[in-house]
Protein backbone atom coordinates (compact mmCIF):
# COMPACT_ATOMS: atom_id res chain seq x y z
CA UNK A 1 0.00 0.00 0.00
CA UNK A 2 1.16 3.29 -0.90
CA UNK A 3 1.05 4.55 3.35
CA UNK A 4 3.30 2.06 3.74
CA UNK A 5 6.00 2.79 1.02
CA UNK A 6 8.12 4.53 3.50
CA UNK A 7 7.67 2.66 6.76
CA UNK A 8 9.51 -0.53 5.28
CA UNK A 9 12.63 1.36 4.97
CA UNK A 10 12.54 1.36 8.78
CA UNK A 11 14.28 -1.22 11.08
CA UNK A 12 12.07 -4.11 12.39
CA UNK A 13 9.41 -2.83 10.88
CA UNK A 14 7.29 -4.49 8.02
CA UNK A 15 3.81 -4.10 5.75
CA UNK A 16 2.20 -6.00 7.35
CA UNK A 17 2.78 -7.95 10.73
CA UNK A 18 1.24 -10.90 9.05
CA UNK A 19 4.12 -11.49 6.79
CA UNK A 20 6.34 -12.11 10.04
CA UNK A 21 4.38 -14.81 11.28
CA UNK A 22 3.42 -16.59 7.80
CA UNK A 23 7.17 -15.84 6.20
CA UNK A 24 9.62 -14.63 9.05
CA UNK A 25 12.20 -12.20 8.91
CA UNK A 26 12.84 -9.34 11.07
CA UNK A 27 12.53 -6.08 9.15
CA UNK A 28 16.08 -5.13 8.33
CA UNK A 29 16.38 -6.55 4.92
CA UNK A 30 15.40 -3.19 2.79
CA UNK A 31 16.33 -0.50 5.77
CA UNK A 32 19.97 -2.27 5.41
CA UNK A 33 19.78 -2.40 1.59
CA UNK A 34 19.06 1.65 1.36
CA UNK A 35 21.48 2.27 3.49
CA UNK A 36 24.53 0.64 2.05
CA UNK A 37 22.77 1.99 -1.33
CA UNK A 38 22.94 5.58 0.14
CA UNK A 39 26.89 4.90 1.25
CA UNK A 40 27.43 5.21 -2.33
CA UNK A 41 25.40 8.32 -2.77
CA UNK A 42 22.49 6.41 -4.61
CA UNK A 43 18.75 6.47 -3.46
CA UNK A 44 16.76 3.37 -3.37
CA UNK A 45 13.74 3.57 -5.62
CA UNK A 46 10.29 1.91 -5.62
CA UNK A 47 7.05 1.19 -7.33
CA UNK A 48 4.76 -1.07 -5.71
CA UNK A 49 1.07 -2.25 -6.72
CA UNK A 50 -1.15 -4.07 -4.13
CA UNK A 51 -1.91 -7.32 -5.44
CA UNK A 52 0.96 -7.56 -8.15
CA UNK A 53 4.49 -7.20 -6.59
CA UNK A 54 6.85 -4.69 -6.18
CA UNK A 55 9.96 -2.99 -7.87
CA UNK A 56 13.22 -1.51 -5.91
CA UNK A 57 15.85 0.07 -8.41
CA UNK A 58 18.77 2.45 -7.83
CA UNK A 59 21.42 3.86 -10.34
CA UNK A 60 25.95 3.40 -9.10
CA UNK A 61 28.38 4.58 -11.08
CA UNK A 62 31.09 2.38 -10.52
CA UNK A 63 34.74 2.57 -11.79
CA UNK A 64 36.57 -0.10 -13.41
CA UNK A 65 38.22 -2.64 -10.72
CA UNK A 66 41.90 -2.74 -11.33
CA UNK A 67 43.09 -4.01 -7.94
CA UNK A 68 43.72 -7.71 -8.94
CA UNK A 69 45.90 -10.28 -6.45
CA UNK A 70 48.26 -11.84 -8.78
CA UNK A 71 49.60 -15.10 -6.44
CA UNK A 72 50.15 -19.23 -7.49
CA UNK A 73 47.63 -21.31 -5.48
CA UNK A 74 47.58 -24.68 -5.80
CA UNK A 75 44.41 -26.03 -7.49
CA UNK A 76 41.97 -28.17 -5.18
CA UNK A 77 41.76 -31.90 -6.34
CA UNK A 78 39.14 -33.13 -8.66
CA UNK A 79 37.48 -35.23 -5.86
CA UNK A 80 37.47 -33.87 -2.25
CA UNK A 81 37.74 -36.84 0.06
CA UNK A 82 34.85 -37.91 2.44
CA UNK A 83 37.63 -38.85 5.27
CA UNK A 84 41.65 -37.66 5.55
CA UNK A 85 44.31 -40.51 6.75
CA UNK A 86 44.75 -38.89 9.84
CA UNK A 87 47.41 -35.99 9.16
CA UNK A 88 48.66 -34.09 11.91
CA UNK A 89 47.81 -30.61 11.87
CA UNK A 90 49.03 -27.28 13.67
CA UNK A 91 46.10 -24.91 14.51
CA UNK A 92 47.01 -21.60 15.20
CA UNK A 93 44.05 -19.43 16.31
CA UNK A 94 43.13 -16.84 19.07
CA UNK A 95 39.19 -17.04 18.92
CA UNK A 96 38.67 -20.28 21.34
CA UNK A 97 34.97 -20.33 20.04
CA UNK A 98 36.78 -20.80 16.79
CA UNK A 99 39.15 -23.31 18.14
CA UNK A 100 35.92 -25.20 18.98
CA UNK A 101 34.07 -25.52 15.75
CA UNK A 102 37.52 -25.77 13.88
CA UNK A 103 38.29 -28.88 16.39
CA UNK A 104 34.31 -30.26 15.66
CA UNK A 105 35.08 -30.28 12.01
CA UNK A 106 38.82 -31.66 11.82
CA UNK A 107 38.08 -34.59 14.12
CA UNK A 108 34.96 -35.35 11.64
CA UNK A 109 37.41 -35.37 9.21
CA UNK A 110 40.05 -37.70 10.59
CA UNK A 111 42.46 -35.10 11.31
CA UNK A 112 44.57 -35.08 14.08
CA UNK A 113 44.80 -31.06 15.52
CA UNK A 114 47.38 -29.52 17.61
CA UNK A 115 46.40 -26.11 18.91
CA UNK A 116 48.28 -22.37 19.51
CA UNK A 117 46.61 -19.51 20.83
CA UNK A 118 48.93 -16.94 19.28
CA UNK A 119 51.88 -17.33 16.73
CA UNK A 120 54.89 -17.54 19.41
CA UNK A 121 53.40 -21.18 20.86
CA UNK A 122 52.28 -22.18 17.40
CA UNK A 123 56.78 -21.97 16.92
CA UNK A 124 57.26 -23.78 19.87
CA UNK A 125 55.20 -26.93 18.95
CA UNK A 126 56.74 -26.74 15.54
CA UNK A 127 60.02 -27.46 17.32
CA UNK A 128 59.09 -30.03 18.45
CA UNK A 129 56.09 -31.67 16.27
CA UNK A 130 56.28 -32.34 13.05
CA UNK A 131 53.10 -31.10 11.15
CA UNK A 132 51.50 -31.77 7.56
CA UNK A 133 50.20 -28.09 7.45
CA UNK A 134 49.36 -25.00 9.65
CA UNK A 135 45.92 -23.16 9.53
CA UNK A 136 47.18 -19.60 11.02
CA UNK A 137 45.19 -17.31 12.34
CA UNK A 138 46.32 -13.38 11.11
CA UNK A 139 45.56 -11.59 14.12
CA UNK A 140 46.42 -13.18 17.48
CA UNK A 141 48.20 -11.79 20.53
CA UNK A 142 52.11 -11.94 21.33
CA UNK A 143 52.72 -12.77 17.81
CA UNK A 144 50.18 -12.66 14.57
CA UNK A 145 50.10 -14.92 11.81
CA UNK A 146 52.14 -13.39 9.36
CA UNK A 147 55.37 -12.89 11.75
CA UNK A 148 55.11 -16.40 12.67
CA UNK A 149 54.65 -17.37 9.11
CA UNK A 150 58.25 -15.48 8.11
CA UNK A 151 59.62 -16.91 10.68
CA UNK A 152 58.73 -20.78 9.73
CA UNK A 153 59.79 -19.87 5.98
CA UNK A 154 63.33 -19.00 7.15
CA UNK A 155 63.69 -22.58 9.54
CA UNK A 156 66.34 -24.86 8.81
CA UNK A 157 64.66 -27.31 8.53
CA UNK A 158 63.22 -28.35 4.52
CA UNK A 159 60.16 -29.65 6.16
CA UNK A 160 59.37 -26.89 8.38
CA UNK A 161 60.24 -24.25 6.55
CA UNK A 162 58.42 -25.41 2.98
CA UNK A 163 55.21 -26.73 5.02
CA UNK A 164 51.97 -25.40 3.85
CA UNK A 165 50.44 -22.77 5.83
CA UNK A 166 46.47 -21.58 5.08
CA UNK A 167 45.38 -18.32 6.46
CA UNK A 168 42.42 -17.84 8.68
CA UNK A 169 41.57 -14.23 7.86
CA UNK A 170 38.14 -12.26 8.21
CA UNK A 171 39.93 -9.47 6.18
CA UNK A 172 39.33 -10.64 2.75
CA UNK A 173 41.03 -7.06 0.86
CA UNK A 174 43.13 -7.76 -1.81
CA UNK A 175 46.20 -6.00 0.13
CA UNK A 176 45.54 -8.50 2.61
CA UNK A 177 46.10 -11.50 0.33
CA UNK A 178 49.33 -9.52 -1.22
CA UNK A 179 50.81 -9.71 1.91
CA UNK A 180 50.00 -12.59 3.28
CA UNK A 181 51.37 -14.41 -0.24
CA UNK A 182 54.55 -12.34 -0.12
CA UNK A 183 55.31 -13.64 3.67
CA UNK A 184 54.62 -16.76 2.77
CA UNK A 185 51.68 -17.82 2.97
CA UNK A 186 49.83 -20.35 0.82
CA UNK A 187 46.41 -20.56 0.73
CA UNK A 188 43.22 -18.36 2.08
CA UNK A 189 39.89 -19.22 4.35
CA UNK A 190 38.46 -16.44 5.02
CA UNK A 191 36.26 -16.18 8.29
CA UNK A 192 33.52 -17.28 9.57
CA UNK A 193 34.94 -19.83 7.74
CA UNK A 194 32.69 -22.11 5.53
CA UNK A 195 33.13 -25.90 6.42
CA UNK A 196 32.93 -26.85 2.55
CA UNK A 197 35.66 -24.43 1.21
CA UNK A 198 38.13 -25.39 4.28
CA UNK A 199 37.91 -28.95 3.69
CA UNK A 200 38.68 -28.86 -0.28
CA UNK A 201 41.07 -26.34 0.96
CA UNK A 202 43.23 -28.19 3.88
CA UNK A 203 42.69 -31.22 0.94
CA UNK A 204 44.74 -28.90 -1.98
CA UNK A 205 47.90 -29.89 0.42
CA UNK A 206 46.89 -32.95 1.62
CA UNK A 207 47.05 -34.95 -1.21
CA UNK A 208 50.54 -36.12 -3.65
CA UNK A 209 49.56 -34.56 -6.62
CA UNK A 210 49.31 -30.80 -4.86
CA UNK A 211 52.32 -31.24 -2.66
CA UNK A 212 55.00 -30.24 -4.81
CA UNK A 213 52.82 -27.30 -5.57
CA UNK A 214 52.66 -26.06 -2.32
CA UNK A 215 56.24 -25.95 -1.94
CA UNK A 216 57.23 -24.54 -4.91
CA UNK A 217 54.99 -21.47 -3.91
CA UNK A 218 57.18 -21.46 -0.38
CA UNK A 219 60.37 -21.86 -2.04
CA UNK A 220 59.64 -18.85 -4.01
CA UNK A 221 59.26 -16.25 -1.66
CA UNK A 222 61.57 -17.88 0.76
CA UNK A 223 64.60 -16.13 -0.29
CA UNK A 224 63.73 -11.88 -0.09
CA UNK A 225 62.44 -12.77 3.22
CA UNK A 226 65.80 -14.31 4.58
CA UNK A 227 67.74 -11.25 3.66
CA UNK A 228 64.48 -9.07 5.49
CA UNK A 229 64.80 -11.83 8.82
CA UNK A 230 66.06 -9.66 12.02
CA UNK A 231 68.08 -11.28 14.73
CA UNK A 232 65.64 -11.52 17.23
CA UNK A 233 63.39 -13.62 13.91
CA UNK A 234 66.56 -15.69 12.90
CA UNK A 235 67.45 -16.87 16.90
CA UNK A 236 63.52 -18.23 16.69
CA UNK A 237 63.81 -19.88 13.44
CA UNK A 238 67.44 -21.41 14.13
CA UNK A 239 65.67 -23.66 16.66
CA UNK A 240 63.60 -25.56 14.14
CA UNK A 241 64.58 -29.29 13.79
Amino acid sequence: PSDKIQTIFNSFEQADSSTTRAYGGTGLGLSISRYLVELFGSEMEISSTVGEGSTFAFELTLGRATDQVEHQIAEAPAQVPEHFDGERILVAEANKLNVMVLGNFLEKWNLTADYAENGQIALQKLKTQRYRLVLMDLQMPVMGGLEATSIIRKAPCEHTRTMPVIALTASATAETYRTALATGLNDFVTKPFDPTQLKATISKYLTPATASASQTVSARVEAPLAAQGQQSTTALAQGFG
